[in-house]
């Protein structure tokens, strides 16, 4: 029994460590306990009392990247994605790589033109390997 307590205290600590530096890193992080779902609800019901709806273009904008912002701005939305938003969710395309990337080609047409050679010279072996074989997979199946 004394193993499965230190074991319990352990995790504990460990849960514990995890919150303090998540508090350090992000110091505007907010963290909500509440010892079960229905006390979180009523938690969220208090916030939002008085309060108007979430406005989802403002949202969307919080935390977003500064071409983001202007991509989001001019009205995109998940049912009418912008070239930059297609680019970034491709493999092999990261937040590393895909301004570099988008700066190389004309538009998404000329993108999927390029060789394997000519992708790992733009963003590397790897992610390149991954962007190629994801524009030449064969879309029909049998």
């Amino acid at each position: 029994m004394e193993t499965k307590t230190r074991s319990a205290d352990a995790q504990d600590y460990d849960l514990r460590a995890k919150l303090v530096l998540l508090t350090i890193s992000f110091p505007k992080l907010r963290i909500i306990w509440s010892s079960s779902p229905y006390q979180t609800v009523e938690i969220f019901r208090e916030l939002k009392e008085g309060r108007a709806e979430p406005d989802e273009d403002h949202a969307a904008l919080v935390g977003a990247e500064e071409g983001d912002q202007l991509a989001l701005a001019e009205g995109s939305t998940a049912g009418n994605p912008t070239p930059m938003e297609v680019l970034r969710a491709l493999p092999g395309v990261n937040s590393k790589n895909y301004r570099y990337l988008a700066g190389q080609v004309e538009n998404l047409e000329a993108l999927v033109g390029l060789s394997l050679n000519e992708l790992q010279g733009l963003i590397g072996n790897e992610p390149a390997k991954q962007l190629h074989g994801f524009m030449q997979t064969d879309l029909h199946y049998a």
